[in-house]
């Protein structure tokens, strides 16, 4: 008999085998679990930007969806108001207070429409500026009178003396 064999270093060494077998084997699938978890990773920052990506485009095809829709708008307000009278009359009545108030005797009856304007409901002011706007066709100024709250008073005539 050996003196390995009597010492049972052939068993210590299959032992040691299949321990340093079994740590690779460990070592291993921490290897493959941190790549899965890395491509994982990966995978979900990608789908994240596709996303994101999908998101932006579809704004910038909305926004010049409603740009088309808002020239097209203006050119159908251009044509229709060449056959009208529409846009002459609103400017005479809006036109009109600045007048009256450099004519002696009218100053004051533009005082009190104005006071009298003061009182209305901001419904009706609304729908009235939104209505205005509309007819010149200045989309800006119909967004500013769709607002919630009218902070704007009307009251710029000094005082009569």
């Amino acid at each position: 008999m050996s003196l390995a064999k009597l010492l049972g270093l052939d068993a210590i060494k299959g032992l040691i085998g299949v321990v340093t077998d079994w740590l690779e084997a460990k070592a291993e699938r921490k290897r493959i679990e941190i790549a899965s978890e890395t491509r994982i990773r990966e995978l979900e920052t990608e789908a994240r930007t596709r996303i994101a990506t999908s998101q932006v485009e579809t704004a910038a095809e909305l926004a010049k969806a409603e740009q088309a829709h808002e020239i097209n708008w203006d050119i159908l307000q251009a044509e229709s108001s060449k056959k009208s009278w529409r846009d002459e009359v609103m400017m005479i009545a809006i036109l009109w207070p600045y007048i009256g108030a450099f004519i002696p005797g009218m100053r004051s009856h533009v005082q009190d429409g104005f006071a009298t304007l003061e009182t209305l409901p901001d419904w009706y002011i609304i729908s009235f500026g939104t209505t205005v706007a509309a007819a010149f066709g200045y989309r800006a100024v119909v967004k500013h009178f769709l607002r919630p709250k009218r902070a704007v008073t009307t009251s710029a005539l000094p005082p009569v003396r």
